[in-house]
């Protein structure tokens, strides 16, 4: 069982003037199957990305990090830009955000046949796999009673579900597939989600 939310991707500039560059450097993570060093021209967010900058005659370099490395090194100044992100009060006071380049669903996940997500209303004492630094829902990100678990990256909290270490991690869902997919051709083993 899964609950699901449609969210939107942009990116943060941080506050300059973008016409005299030559060279837009963009801070991201490892999120595939939308951005990774390891697809096709840096996945299908990174290849939209680059050819709207081209037409303006701006040349894409991307530096990964862990999210909330990406969020301190972008905030701090060391990059043009962080992609992608989700929109976030918070943020949008040391960022500008650009209009949305595309939509994602995320949600709550839980192993098949587990009592994590019996009861939709509650999430009272369970813990929940999140990765440290993103932006997830108001409920999830305001609720100081939820038991928080988090980690640096999707691929860990989804091992954290596999293993019983969390009871539901919050992912989007193409995130979710890929990552186990991966997981499968290497021969780890995981319960269904």
């Amino acid at each position: 069982m899964k609950g699901a939310l449609l969210t939107t991707f942009t990116f943060l500039f941080a506050t300059f003037s973008i016409n005299a560059m030559e060279t837009f450097r963009i801070v991201t993570v490892e999120w595939p199957p939308y951005i990774s060093k390891d697809l096709p021209e840096h996945g299908p967010f990174t290849k939209e990305l680059k050819n709207k900058l081209e037409k303006k005659n701006i040349k894409l370099e991307l530096v990964y990090r862990p999210w909330a490395r990406a969020v301190k090194e972008a905030r701090d100044g060391l990059h043009d830009a962080i992609f992608p992100e989700y929109y976030n009060e918070s943020r949008a006071k040391d960022f500008f955000y650009t209009k949305a380049l595309a939509d994602g669903p995320v949600g709550l996940f839980a192993v098949e046949n587990s009592r994590a997500l019996e009861d939709e209303t509650s999430l009272a004492g369970k813990r929940i796999g999140l990765v440290r630094g993103y932006v997830n829902t108001p409920i999830i990100d305001n609720d100081r009673s939820l038991i928080k678990d988090f980690a640096i990256s999707d691929e860990d909290n989804i091992r954290k579900l596999c293993s019983g270490r969390v009871d539901m991690i919050f992912i989007d869902d193409h995130v979710l597939e890929f990552i186990l997919d991966t997981m499968k051709r290497k021969g780890e083993q995981c319960p269904r989600v």
